[in-house]
């Protein structure tokens, strides 16, 4: 044993310490106390009793300073509020603690200058419950404690928002509390510490969700202040407040997270077991150090560590006679005082001073000796350590090590480099070639120029994947990495070293990766990684969101474009709720959102499907949303056209039953009004007409002159015309009921359009209510278009409804420069040819997109539509010729009809 350990181990050491700490230790206090009576109500963390029976508490910590300073006894008398204010007013007790300020108590008692502590009610509701605000609480039930200071400005305040509810009293915090909790009340007022510090656990699920009324605390004297208590007091709080690292705001932050109760006699006895369970190790390990130093030999290395451990054994046992001198205090010299104030005697500087000196000087002797026995032992082990560190990361890396020596052919390599490609320990020769002919040979040339290029200081590192034969044959991917070791005098490069890591896991990942992402590319499908931010930052997403949407990648990823400014403004808001519904579920991974729309860079609107799924980090904090869109905007609108098919067929049967009533009396008004024309005429002469009236003595001249006198010429033609109309409503109606048996023919498109347009600049209604002649017509046809099977009257009869209706609309509208462009193409994957009919008329809503092709629906004045047109052209376009129809408008910009035909007979 050398020097050093023979001096720390030498009982004589213990003995000044001992002697030190019996020295400073505090005594009894000779000088004769001032007895102060303090009379407190309970108030949590302010005052309260512990179960001892003992006050407790900020004013209690911080009176006992002033206590100390002016040689003052403290006594501290408990009570309700009530007995309290009486015993300070009738000299019973010195003091009051705590108290609020009122005009009334201040004309019987002195206040200290300063209050010492600020409070406020507050309005406590359960958390996440339906009351949050004052508002909610009309027609509820609040709990309140009686007699508390807050009722009366509570309800002062609801009675000033016109805010009706039921107030309930109770007599304490605890019964408020248990009542919020129980449903009993819908809210709880009181002071905003009282009712938390009831139950800790059952305070956390409430809220404050109103706080009103801040209230002070202060300390006070019977009126005159008989015994000039308050002005220590006062200059105590003034100075003690302004300071953040004072002994008064220490107490603040200690009372306001913490309650505790005392030294009770259970915590005193587990101190002595722990104490006593220290001495038995202490024991233990002494006994136990002859065994050691005979089992290992007493090497250099071993002393130093046996120096060490008596050392620390030694400390301990001194830091043991300090708390025994503590318990000591606690016991028998101070008569009783508070556990805290014997184990920190905050009170004595000198005792503090003194304690802490000892224990600093004690631990810094220990760590610096034993830093000092420990060095060579620490340094004896370093090497062993950092090869046995090394073998681990790389046997835990199944990381092969090999070791070239530039200067020869030969190549080392570990038992680890042969076992990873299947081969035994040194199966294969320490040779170059050996290696070389075992790399893939698509990848030798590649390897052998980056290893070159490193050598000769062309490239700063060597980093190369490449292709490795095992055993079997197969090729696997692993990753070489390595160093210049050590250069020549020159400084040419003699040793490199590096190591092997088989990667082929990675690279099955990597393909997989590319292959998953090379499928998304050329699919309607795109993937999404946000960030869950604001805004919804997008960190990753596929490149085929150029054909999706028509933004570029780098436009979402450099935040150019937001991606929560691509959602349509109907579903932001929907979108944004239920990512947040799905979000709390803390058992959630994934979602689907109900589809929803996004913009496009030139404007359109595409639908997609949204999978959703949930990345969050070790604590459970959500960190991004991996997602995956689907563009459904073309099963949107094959949905829409099967609603629209079976709105037709119901409603065809319906209509081919009106149309069949209609008839048979509508022949008979028709033909009834064409008789009576013609037999009150006197043109053409009929035989039977002027026999009548010859008979009854007049002519048919006379009775036609009454007749147009009197209109009724006029009210019979209105007749036939009206009957007309209906017959030709009629003849719509059985035709959107039932397909034609007329013959289909082949048809130029083009050719097709142009008639129509002819027809509609001659027809009569049109001529009648605008000129047709002043729209500008722009023809974009595609001159390699194929011939359609179609009915020509039939698509001339739709094209003619477009027509009419654009023209009809942008009358109406008042379109200054009037115009159809109308386009044709060919959807060579679809085989169908298609027609554009746009305007440049006052648009569509949304609304009136969906009904725009739904019988007898119609925008037009009464009188001036049928609201069968656009109704009957759907029918004929998608069940007699399997075609499309659909309309695309915004309101303000027009509306572009789009009609597809298909190129054969189906």
């Amino acid at each position: 044993m050398n020097r050093a350990t023979k001096i720390y181990s030498t009982p004589g050491f213990i003995l000044p310490i001992f002697f030190l700490l019996v020295l400073f230790c505090p005594g009894m206090n000779a000088h004769a106390k001032k007895n102060i009576r303090v009379g407190y109500f309970e108030k949590t963390p302010i005052i309260f009793t512990t179960e001892g029976k003992e006050a407790k508490g900020l004013a209690v910590d911080f009176l006992n300073d002033v206590a100390i300073e002016q040689n003052w006894a403290l006594e501290f008398i408990k009570g309700n509020l009530r007995q309290t204010l009486e015993r300070v007013m009738s000299g019973e007790v010195d003091l009051i603690v705590p108290i609020g300020y009122t005009p009334m108590r201040d004309s019987k008692m002195d206040f200290t200058e300063s209050a010492f502590f600020e409070t406020w009610g507050c309005l406590y509701t359960l958390h996440r419950g339906t009351v949050r605000t004052l508002a909610d609480l009309e027609g509820k039930r609040v709990g309140q404690v009686r007699a508390s200071l807050f009722n009366a400005v509570f309800k002062k305040m609801m009675n000033d928002l016109r805010i009706h509810c039921e107030f309930v009293e109770v007599q304490g915090y605890a019964e408020l509390l248990n009542g919020l909790l129980s449903g009993e009340f819908d809210g709880a007022v009181g002071e905003r510490l009282a009712i938390l510090f009831v139950n800790r656990e059952q305070a956390q699920k409430i809220d404050q969700a109103v706080v009103f009324n801040p209230f002070s605390l202060y300390v006070a004297a019977a009126e005159g202040d008989p015994k000039d208590l308050l002005a220590p007091i006062t200059r105590y709080i003034g100075a003690e407040k302004q300071d953040p690292d004072s002994r008064f705001n220490r107490y603040k932050n200690y009372w306001l997270s913490n309650i505790i109760v005392g030294a009770s006699p259970v915590l005193l006895s587990l101190v002595w077991v722990f104490i006593l369970v220290l001495l038995v190790l202490a024991g233990y390990i002494c006994s136990r150090l002859p065994v050691v130093r005979r089992t290992l030999g007493m090497t250099e290395i071993v002393q130093h560590r046996v120096s060490s451990n008596i050392l620390m054994v030694t400390i301990g046992f001194v830091l043991l006679l300090w708390g025994g001198d503590i318990l000591f205090q606690y016991y028998v010299i101070e008569g009783f005082i508070s556990f805290s104030e014997a184990v920190f005697p905050i009170h004595n500087p000198q005792k503090v001073l003194m304690r802490f000196l000892i224990i600093m000087i004690i631990l810094a002797a220990g760590i610096l000796i034993s830093r000092v026995f420990s060095r060579l032992a620490d340094q004896h082990d370093l090497t062993k350590k950092q090869e046995e560190r090394l073998n681990l990361a790389l046997y835990a890396a199944n990381d092969g090590v090999w070791d070239w020596h530039l200067d020869e052919r030969e190549i080392f390599y570990d038992d680890r480099y042969y076992t990873m490609a299947g081969y035994a320990p040194r199966e294969f020769p320490y040779l170059l070639q050996e290696w070389e002919k075992r790399i893939h040979p698509d990848d030798v040339t590649v390897v052998k120029k980056a290893i070159n290029d490193y050598i000769l200081g062309d490239q700063d590192f060597f980093d190369q994947e490449f292709r490795f034969r095992r055993k079997s044959g197969r090729y696997f991917w692993i990753r070489s990495k390595g160093k210049i070791a050590a250069r020549d005098k020159d400084g040419a490069p003699v040793r490199f070293i590096g190591t092997h890591s088989d990667i082929d896991q990675i690279k099955q990942a990597e393909k997989a990766r590319d292959e998953a992402y090379k499928i998304i590319n050329n699919s309607p499908m795109v993937a999404f990684i946000w960030k869950n931010e604001t805004g919804w930052p997008v960190e990753f997403v596929t490149d085929n969101i150029e054909t999706v949407l028509g933004y570029q990648a780098h436009e979402l990823l450099s935040g150019t474009i937001q991606y929560e400014r691509l959602i349509h403004p109907e579903d932001l808001e929907r979108v944004m709720l239920e990512t947040v519904d799905y979000s709390r579920d803390k058992n959630c991974d994934a979602f689907i959102h109900h589809p929803y729309r996004l913009f496009t860079k030139n404007g359109s609107i595409r639908w997609v499907d949204d999978r959703t799924y949930i990345k969050r980090n070790q604590v459970g904090e959500i960190t991004h949303y991996h997602g995956v869109l689907l563009d459904i905007t073309d099963r949107k609108r094959m949905e829409e056209i099967m609603v629209q098919n079976e709105k037709m067929l119901s409603v065809g049967g319906l209509a081919a039953g009106m149309a069949h009533e209609i008839n048979n009396p509508l022949a008979g008004m028709i033909q009834t009004a064409e008789v009576m024309g013609k037999r009150l005429r006197a043109q053409p002469r009929i035989p039977a007409n002027e026999k009548a009236a010859l008979e009854l003595g007049t002519s048919m001249e006379i009775i036609e002159a009454f007749m147009d006198a009197r209109g009724i010429s006029r009210m019979l033609t209105a007749i036939r015309e009206s009957g007309k109309r209906i017959a030709e409503i009629v003849s719509n109606m059985l035709s959107f009921a039932r397909k034609s048996d007329a013959v289909v023919s082949s048809h130029d498109i083009g050719q097709l359009l142009d008639k129509t347009l002819e027809l509609a600049t001659t027809d009569y209604d049109l001529k009648k209510n605008y000129d047709f002649k002043k729209i500008k017509i722009k023809r974009e046809y595609d001159p390699d278009l194929p011939l359609v099977p179609c009915e020509s009257a039939k698509i001339q009869q739709v094209l003619l409804n477009i027509f009419r209706n654009g023209a009809q609309a942008m009358h109406t509208a008042g379109v200054e420069n009037p115009a159809f462009t109308i386009r044709t193409s060919l959807d060579r994957t679809r085989g169908m040819v298609c027609m554009e009919i746009r305007d440049n008329g006052p648009g569509m809503d949304e609304h009136e997109q969906k009904r725009i092709f739904e019988p007898f629906y119609t925008t037009k004045p009464i009188g001036l539509g049928t609201g069968l047109g656009l109704s009957v052209s759907y029918f004929i376009i998608a069940e007699n010729h399997n075609g499309e129809m659909r309309v695309e408008s915004r309101p303000g910009q027009g509306a572009n009809f789009i009609i597809l035909l298909p190129v054969s007979i189906v």
